[in-house]
């Protein structure tokens, strides 16, 4: 064998030995990202429930500042879940809730009891549109990796 395709040799085992013990690493943080991108989905949609269970127990203790600064800050937030949600049917049902909005700060700014209702349906449409979700259907933003 000569020289030159001795060195090409190690060079070939060296490159080999360098993707025996990478491609099982990318693999194994591949899956770690998505299994990351599930739960933080799932908590996004946990926070959302319980934002939305705040704004109905102070709004039932007939405290609709208080209820109105959770509301304020849930349906923020499900305007930037939604942005980022690629599964259809739980954006449907998510726009449901959000088409609510402008009922719901009416009824709180005006101190209206009958919003304590309208809360208690969006609360449980909520639950039902993500309770048994399995899947993690959220893009994320851009800068994330």
């Amino acid at each position: 064998m000569q020289a030159g395709s001795k060195i090409l040799a190690v060079i070939i085992l060296i490159l080999l030995a360098f993707l025996v013990g990478f491609l099982p690493q990318y693999l194994a943080r591949r899956d770690l990202e998505a299994q990351i991108d599930d739960l933080r989905f799932k908590l996004n949609l946990a926070e959302l429930r319980d934002e939305l269970a705040l704004t109905y127990l102070h709004a039932a203790r007939s405290d609709y500042g208080t209820a109105q600064e959770f509301s304020t800050s849930f349906f923020n937030r499900l305007g930037d879940v939604l942005s980022r949600i690629t599964d259809e049917q739980l954006v449907s049902r998510l726009e449901e809730i959000m088409a609510a909005r402008d009922e719901v700060t009416t009824g709180l700014a005006r101190a209206e009891a009958a919003v304590r209702e309208r809360l208690q349906q969006l609360l449980l449409t909520l639950h039902q549109a993500t309770e048994n979700y399995k899947q993690a259907a959220l893009t994320r933003p851009a800068g994330e990796r």
